[in-house]
């Protein structure tokens, strides 16, 4: 094998585990700053879109009950890596709805996002 394909090689890899490094390490604010940038690029919608009839379709938002724990609202992002895995769920707050509603959504499966990460905003009332 050349040395240049090894080097690319080895690259790559050193990539792939940045990015995974760098989704699991996102704080809630550093998370909201990725989705800020990332909501403006091209096949963004198209993603959200996806991820809104997959969870109709699943109804995991209803199925869980967390809806009923509390009326108070919590936001969360959900944090997608490169081959479409929810990895992270960081909530606005530490509440027992929050942690109902990340338990839900972690590890979901869907497409290969646009980008990577791939950082989707959730309001839940």
């Amino acid at each position: 094998m050349s040395s240049i394909l090894k080097n690319s090689i080895l690259l790559s890899v050193l990539t792939l585990i940045f990015i995974n490094a760098s989704a699991q390490a996102l704080n809630f604010a550093g998370a909201a700053k990725v989705w800020n940038v990332g909501k403006d690029k091209p096949g963004y919608d198209a993603y959200s879109n996806e991820f809104v009839a997959y969870n109709n379709q699943a109804h995991l938002d209803e199925k869980s009950g967390c809806y009923k724990i509390s009326p108070e609202p919590v936001t969360l992002l959900l944090v997608f890596n490169a081959s479409g895995r929810v990895e992270t769920v960081l909530a606005s707050e530490s509440t027992s709805k929050a942690d109902c509603f990340a338990h839900s959504y972690r590890g979901i499966q869907l497409s290969k996002p646009p980008f990577a990460p791939f950082v989707l905003k959730l309001t839940m009332k």
